[in-house]
């Protein structure tokens, strides 16, 4: 009987999760809706698994093209979700910011593609040219069209000195 002993490497742990079928570093990315280029952004690293559509990614920036109104960006620390539901959830820091310079920042978002949603249940800070708000439940953020932006919980808000304005 011979016995080899270090010679094979050792399986992965099984965490109940499959493992991804692919992991690509320094990715850029788009998501289409039908034809349509709906964003485009880019990763650090990311993985995707073709059976289930699942999908992660670190050190995200994305941007939301939108054919009618100024582009918003998303950045994330990390993010997963998956392509074929359309729901993504980002967390370790999410800055979501529009065209204007409005900054909306919370630890943990959800982004729904189907409704073009984020909405997040930590606190958020809200910061604009003149403002900033502060909501303690969170918020939901229409990322297309009007650009609604609801705050839940108590809300304090601080408008900048704005003499001289008309």
């Amino acid at each position: 009987m011979l016995a080899v002993g270090g010679c094979t490497a050792r399986a992965p742990a099984d965490t109940g999760k499959a493992p991804p079928e692919m992991v690509l570093q320094g990715v850029g990315f788009k998501f289409f809706r039908g034809s349509e280029l709906t964003s485009v952004g880019h990763a650090r690293s990311a993985s995707f698994r073709s059976d289930t559509g699942d999908l992660g990614a670190n050190r995200v920036k994305l941007r939301f093209l939108r054919p009618t109104e100024d582009d918003m960006i998303l950045e994330a620390g990390t993010a997963s979700g998956n392509i074929r539901t359309k729901q993504v959830d980002a967390e370790n820091g999410v800055l979501l910011v529009d065209a204007q310079g409005t900054a909306v920042q919370t630890t943990k978002s959800h982004i729904d593609g189907n409704t073009r949603q984020a909405t997040g249940s930590d606190p958020v800070e809200v910061t604009g040219a003149s403002f900033r708000s502060q909501a303690s439940g969170g918020f939901a953020l229409e990322l297309s069209g009007s650009r609604t932006l609801v705050f839940h919980g108590p809300v304090t808000s601080t408008l900048d000195d704005m003499r001289g304005m008309p």
